[in-house]
């Protein structure tokens, strides 16, 4: 999914491809909140990424190009979160290359068995991110279409050192993370993506439709059907991006963008809007804390009612419901008070006024970890992003109705990317990855900076608690003081901690001032941000 914002008074663009080097000028990768540049900022959870992206603007691109080249790069070097055989969500334009279900999908098919839609071709949506990168730069882009790959292409030609390490099940997978003596590769090996710098070559030279008509489609298929999958050849043909618009609302001053369903990005509004009818006091008090955690407790409940909105009537006015005054003065009267008992993502800003927030995504972690042999392509397995009846997904939610699986529907996403106007101008650009608890991460991230006044950099470090209603519990990091977990504990809230090796979510923005752009990349994910 891409949410984009661009001015009325955009400049001349000029490329020029002396400046397409790969190499990685590291003086250039900010390494705290002070770095402030005058063009453009780019924050992306792999420092190559990110650097990328901003390559793309000193080539005279903006930052469209930069968003596409650097999901791009993730796609090759973080490929456990997303790729080219995932989706993502980009005047205020949505566009929405969600996955969509293939025509013999059906609610019941994952009852029997729930891991065939988490570890199995079964699972795995007809993948929109290629549509929707081609739609975004016919729409936005200032490049040729080639160039915003070829640092990919290189990259994964010449190798980079391994980053994260999982068990992998497929042929194409064995042979790309493990030794020829079948010794797994360790995070700093070097990654050899040859295949995929073949495929990602062809669509660059052809353009979308090889991935869609053509012999990519033709292998993706091949390895589908060996894996008894459902997605078919017609399936791939047929897939269309949607142009949607973006839900708008004012609060605290503030001009909120966000996609509305099948993302959370209506929540996001809701929270804001109850937290700041709510006023909150210092960022460390138990009742600031308490009122936060209580406001996303409510905008869970209301998560349940969410679905594709060309399958589920009157989504819009359900929506319009959701983050209206009106809502908030119900829910706010509700919160309970101390004294009671009881899933990449990339943002990118550019001189010309244009604000993009980006997502992408397999799904869970190297999504059904099997890669088409031919092509290098990881399979995301977005399907388990639905409710199955009577089951409860991966992320702990429950089913609803609004999100049970039909033929090319899409699935709910808890991605939000959000953009924030002041004056009329992009004032933050941020989205975050981590399944379901993206929501209250990119909450805390907006209340923190501009309802409590923090330091970009302290917001970013700070801890991060997390409650999605069900199970009642808050999630906590291990960063998070003691005494605050304490005090939460002493109220009536069920506490658990995360380990220090565990990731909870992973946030990234950049900010515009007077000053210039200041871009920040999540450090829990390795992340660095980079600028010109």
């Amino acid at each position: 999914m891409i949410i984009v914002v661009s001015s009325d008074t955009v400049g001349e663009y000029a490329y020029s491809k002396s400046c397409g080097s790969m190499e990685l000028p590291v003086e250039r990768l900010r390494l705290s909140g002070t770095e402030i540049y005058q063009n453009g900022g780019v924050a992306a959870e792999h420092p190559r990424c990110s650097e990328i992206g901003v390559q793309m603007m000193e080539m005279g691109g903006n930052a469209v190009d930069a968003a596409i080249a650097g999901l791009l790069c993730v796609g090759v070097v973080n490929n456990f979160a997303a790729g080219i055989g995932g989706d993502a969500s980009g005047a205020y334009e949505v566009i929405d290359f969600r996955e969509a279900a293939a025509r013999s999908a059906h609610q019941d098919m994952f009852n029997k068995n729930t891991t065939l839609a988490t570890d199995s071709t079964l699972g795995m949506g007809v993948p929109g991110e290629i549509r929707g990168f081609a739609t975004a730069h016919a729409r936005h882009g200032k490049l040729p279409w080639a160039a915003l790959f070829e640092p990919s292409i290189r990259l994964a030609r010449k190798g980079f050192p391994r980053f994260k390490n999982k068990l992998l099940k497929s042929k194409g997978m064995r042979e790309t993370y493990f030794h020829k003596d079948g010794r797994p590769k360790e995070v700093g090996d070097f990654i050899y993506r040859r295949n995929l710098a073949r495929t990602l070559g062809k669509i660059a030279k052809n353009g979308p439709d090889i991935f869609y008509s053509g012999e990519i489609a033709d292998h993706i298929i091949s390895t589908v059907e060996d894996d008894q999958g459902g997605i078919t050849k017609e399936d791939m043909m047929s897939y269309e991006v949607k142009i949607r618009e973006p839900v708008v609302a004012e609060v605290a001053g503030f001009k909120i963008i966000t996609p509305g369903a099948p993302t959370c990005g209506p929540l996001i509004i809701q929270i804001l809007k109850v937290v700041e009818k709510l006023g909150l006091g210092s960022p460390e008090n138990v009742t600031t804390v308490q009122k936060i955690i209580e406001a996303f407790k409510f905008a869970y409940v209301d998560r349940m009612q969410l679905g594709d909105p060309d399958f589920v009537a009157h989504m819009d006015d359900l929506v319009a419901k959701i983050i209206s005054d009106e809502r908030a003065s119900e829910i706010a009267p509700r919160i309970r008070k101390c004294d009671s008992h009881g899933t990449t993502n990339l943002v990118a800003s550019d001189k010309y006024g244009y604000g993009v927030s980006a997502v992408s995504t397999v799904n869970l972690e190297w999504g059904n970890r099997i890669m088409d042999y031919e092509t290098g392509i990881i399979f995301n397995n977005q399907l388990d992003d639905f409710s199955i009846p009577k089951m409860n997904n991966s992320f702990g939610l429950p089913p609803s109705e609004a999100n049970f699986i039909m033929p090319f529907k899409r699935p709910l996403s808890s991605a939000t990317p959000v953009i924030l106007e002041r004056d009329g101008k992009v004032f933050m650009v941020l989205g975050g990855a981590g399944g379901s608890r993206i929501i209250t991460a990119v909450a805390e991230m907006i209340i923190r900076v501009v309802m409590l006044g923090m330091d970009p950099d302290k917001a970013m470090d700070s801890c991060r608690l997390h409650h999605q209603l069900i199970p009642d519990v808050i999630l906590a990091e291990h960063r998070c003081d003691s005494a605050l977990l304490k005090k939460l504990s002493g109220i009536g809230h069920t506490i658990i901690i995360m380990g220090a090796e565990q990731t909870s979510t992973s946030v990234n923005m950049v900010l515009v001032n007077g000053a210039g752009i200041v871009p920040i990349s999540d450090p829990r994910k390795g992340g660095l941000a980079a600028g010109y």
